[in-house]
């Protein structure tokens, strides 16, 4: 049994989370204030891995966690890019990619496993 991007949104479609990815296509950079005008949002809703911490190390038997944290989204019918950047809306919270991995097969990207981190 191969794997592919439609079983693991099929199983991401009974196991995983509802999330909504916000992007920005209108955004545009003004290089004269060394800023990005976001624009018009679009949201999409998506099923994710619920979301789980980073363990940094430890300090003293003293679990130190950051505000970073890992999830993931099956390549199966995006209708957006997966780049750092991207916003995640988790539980009405909102978390920014910072990295992420792309899992691969011969026949292309099946899932992008994401590095996220909240504004806390």
């Amino acid at each position: 049994m191969a794997l592919s991007a439609e079983k693991l949104a099929a199983l991401l479609e009974r196991k995983g989370i509802d999330a909504i990815v916000r992007v920005y296509p209108d955004a545009v950079f003004d290089p004269t204030t060394n800023k990005t005008i976001q624009g018009n949002a679009v949201d999409y809703d998506v099923k994710i891995i619920p979301p789980y911490k980073t363990i940094e190390g430890f300090k003293k038997a003293e679990l130190i966690t950051s505000g970073k944290g890992w999830t993931g989204i099956a390549n199966k019918d995006l209708a957006f890019f997966v780049l750092p950047g991207l916003v995640l809306i988790i539980d009405g919270k909102e978390w920014t990619m910072t990295s992420r991995t792309p899992l691969s097969n011969k026949g292309g990207v099946l899932f992008y496993l994401m590095q996220i981190e909240s504004g806390d």
